[in-house]
C-alpha cells in the first residue's frame, strides 16, 4: 500500500479536510446543477469565497494548477 494526498470526492463530502495545493482550506458546499464541485475556500489573507470545481477537484479541466485540491492528511490506497 501507499499513501497519496490526492483529491477524493467521497471522503471530502463525508468532512475529512482538504486544502488548495498553496495550503488555503477548503470546505464542501455542494454539487451544483451542472456537475460542478462548490467550495468554501479560505485564502491566507481575505474573505473566504465560493470557488467551482470539477468533481476531482482540479479548478481548470485539463491541466494542474496550484488552485487543485488536494486532502490535507495523506491516506493508504491500494497501489
Amino acid at each position: 500500500m501507499k499513501t497519496t494526498k490526492q483529491f477524493n470526492l467521497e471522503m471530502f463530502k463525508k468532512g475529512v479536510k482538504a486544502q488548495t495545493k498553496l495550503g488555503n482550506p477548503a470546505k464542501f458546499i455542494t454539487i451544483d446543477a451542472r456537475g460542478k464541485l462548490v467550495v468554501a475556500v479560505l485564502p491566507r489573507f481575505g474573505v473566504e469565497e465560493s470557488v467551482k470545481y470539477t468533481l476531482d477537484g482540479k479548478k481548470y479541466n485539463g491541466t494542474e494548477t496550484m488552485y487543485d485540491l488536494e486532502m490535507v492528511e495523506p491516506y493508504k490506497v491500494i497501489a
